[in-house]
């Protein structure tokens, strides 16, 4: 190999790994932004409830009502059993 052509290789070779350096440092970059910024969202969600929870919160108050709903109609229907004030003294 002459000097020529082997320098014309090496300097080929050089700006190949200088270009796939610059690239990787480039991604390397976008990679810890990312990651800060997914830091960062979950910080902020952290207080939000996640959707499982929320579905046993909502079977557990819809189970609360149902108890309600059945207490008032109990109460509803003791009511309606009771004669009123104004009928027995008819």
């Amino acid at each position: 190999m002459t000097v020529d052509l082997q320098f014309f290789i090496q300097m080929v070779i050089a700006l190949v790994t200088f270009l796939g350096g610059f690239i990787m440092k480039g991604q390397s970059d976008t990679i810890k932004e990312l990651q800060a910024a997914n830091a960062r969202l979950a910080d902020r969600f952290q207080d939000y409830v996640h959707k499982d929870e929320f579905r046993e919160f909502r079977i557990e108050h819809r189970e609360n009502f149902r108890r309600l709903f059945e207490k008032v109609d109990e109460v509803s229907a003791q009511i309606a059993q009771k004669a009123d004030r104004n009928e027995v003294t008819r």
